[in-house]
């Protein structure tokens, strides 16, 4: 009897693995490049400061919480 189900099983594995293997070919090429946005000039290095409640921390953080200022657009 279990055999009978085997070949589901090994096909829901398959096709499980081609979902996630689809899905990371697209998300992580739009990471990255919201990663690179976000690093021009080596932004990210305000967030590593020895002062996480110095300006520039607080300023940077405004800065890219608001989608006036940054304008992020993406487009498939």
């Amino acid at each position: 009897m279990l055999d009978s189900y085997l070949p589901i099983y090994v096909l829901l594995h398959i096709s499980r693995r081609a979902v996630v293997q689809y899905l990371e070919s697209k998300v992580i090429p739009i990471l990255a490049g919201l990663l690179a946005f976000v690093d021009t000039n080596c932004n990210l290095d305000i967030l590593s400061d020895k002062d996480p409640e110095g300006f520039r921390h607080w300023l940077w953080l405004a800065m890219f919480s608001d989608p006036d200022i940054t304008q992020l657009k993406y487009r498939y």
